[in-house]
């Protein structure tokens, strides 16, 4: 019983990496998790080990149900789409299984001879060598990953490679129990297994860079859409210029024509005067919300297509600037908020949008958003998703995402025909920095 309880040891390991990558995804503290995790842990090993040793099963063979067991049960103590979790849960999976062959057919070749518990000893050796080597690029690319992309095809497309991986390396163990077990055998199967292993440790790293690439992708389209709304803003003061560089042209002559009909008392030709001149004096197309330009670019330029949209739009700003939140970020956060509600009320009669950005003893940022919809909504599992396509609603999964980065809430919620949208942010703590990659 020993022996087998030295080989389940490395379901200690999957465990701790399958729970790096969601560090920031738990569904409890990391410490109320652990307290859950290893005792549970340690009941299913011994059990198992007695199983196994009691009836003399296949390790592989009573695995399988239990890995079954074991997804519902990660899963159950993360807040993460379920595509997410199966993705990582079955990459650890399909890794270990290879590294379990591969410790193996090592054991077999460098101490043939030797008891089995020690080859298990080895093998157990090997596995929490492996583990701790992965352990820091599990929790800081893992974790990148996880928070940043919520594209759950992108993810199920991992779990089919990985169940792929799985059934190879499962093909090359039946084939390998099959073989005469000679030294060159032991070398062509561990030259296999180390040949599917590093395919799979390429799978996370293209997958990373692939993701990378997406967000690159994600953030200069951002940044474009920034500079198109400071142009945008830009024309609209250049046109208010021009009209108001007329205006105070005309004014000294005008000046003089009012004077002259004071003069002579002539008082209602001035007051008509008066009224035909305020008319030709341009209203103002830029309204200043706050000081901060990307921010204020950015809801005019909503302003502007809630215009043209007949959408009744009101924005209270109550500050100025906000240095611990980067424009960049806070852009994304208001832009997608507008965009969904823009796109919502176009699907009502009663069309508004009600807009409340304060901050509170800069201690906390709090958006308060108000608009009007039809009052269709489709949900799963207590998240909203599009109802324009299949799928989560990415424009809301991108505001809690970047709202989390910063520590904070989002809240989304909807009474009749009427959505909110309720965000609070610390402005007191010191945010983690934004990864730069070149």
């Amino acid at each position: 019983m020993l022996t087998e309880f030295f080989s389940l040891m490395i379901l200690f390991f999957a465990a701790l990496l399958c729970f790096l990558p969601m560090k920031s995804q738990l569904r409890y503290s990391a410490l109320k998790t652990a307290g859950i995790v290893i005792p549970v842990l340690i009941i299913v090993t011994v059990s198992l080990s007695w199983v196994i040793s009691r009836f003399g099963l296949n390790e592989n063979q009573i695995m399988i149900p239990v890995f079954a067991l074991f997804f519902v049960f990660y899963h159950c103590l993360l807040r993460v789409h379920i595509s997410k979790s199966l993705s990582v849960f079955c990459s650890i999976v399909a890794m270990f299984s290879i590294l379990s062959n591969l410790e193996k057919c090592l054991c077999l070749l460098l101490i043939p001879d030797t008891s089995p518990f020690l080859h298990e000893l080895l093998s157990f050796g090997i596995g929490a060598t492996v583990s701790l080597l992965l352990a820091f690029p599990f929790k800081k690319y893992g974790s990148f990953t996880i928070d940043r992309l919520d594209i759950p095809r992108f993810w199920f497309a991992t779990v089919v490679f990985s169940i792929c991986i799985f059934v190879l390396n499962m093909f090359l163990l039946q084939v390998y129990g099959t073989a005469k077990i000679k030294e060159e055998s032991l070398l062509y199967f561990i030259l296999a297994f180390v040949t599917l292993l590093l395919i799979d440790m390429m799978m996370f790293a293209v997958f990373f860079f692939a993701v990378v690439g997406l967000l690159q992708k994600n953030r200069v389209e951002t940044r474009v859409k920034m500079l198109e709304m400071r142009e945008s803003m830009f024309d609209s003061q250049q046109r208010y210029f021009k009209a108001s560089e007329k205006t105070r042209h005309d004014f000294r002559q005008s000046l003089r024509l009012m004077l002259e009909l004071y003069d002579t008392g002539n008082y209602d030709e001035l007051g008509k005067y008066l009224h035909q001149y305020t008319q030709t004096v341009p209203n103002s197309e830029i309204y200043s919300y706050t000081e901060n330009v990307a921010l204020n670019a950015l809801l005019n330029y909503y302003r502007h297509v809630c215009n043209l949209n007949n959408i009744r739009f009101t924005a209270q700003i109550a500050f100025q600037f906000i240095h611990q939140i980067s424009d960049v970020d806070l852009c994304t956060i208001m832009g997608n908020i507008l965009e969904n509600a823009v796109i919502a009320c176009q699907k009502t009669e009663d069309r508004f949008i009600d807009l409340n950005m304060v901050t509170e003893e800069d201690l906390w940022l709090y958006i308060i958003e108000t608009n009007s919809f039809d009052g269709k909504v489709r949900k799963k599992n207590g998240k909203y998703l599009s109802t324009n396509r299949n799928g989560n609603a990415f424009g809301l999964a991108s505001i809690s995402s970047t709202v989390e980065s910063y520590g904070g809430v989002a809240q989304f919620y909807h009474e009749d025909t009427r959505f909110y949208t309720n965000i609070a942010i610390p402005l007191n703590k010191t945010t983690e920095s934004k990864e730069q990659v070149l």
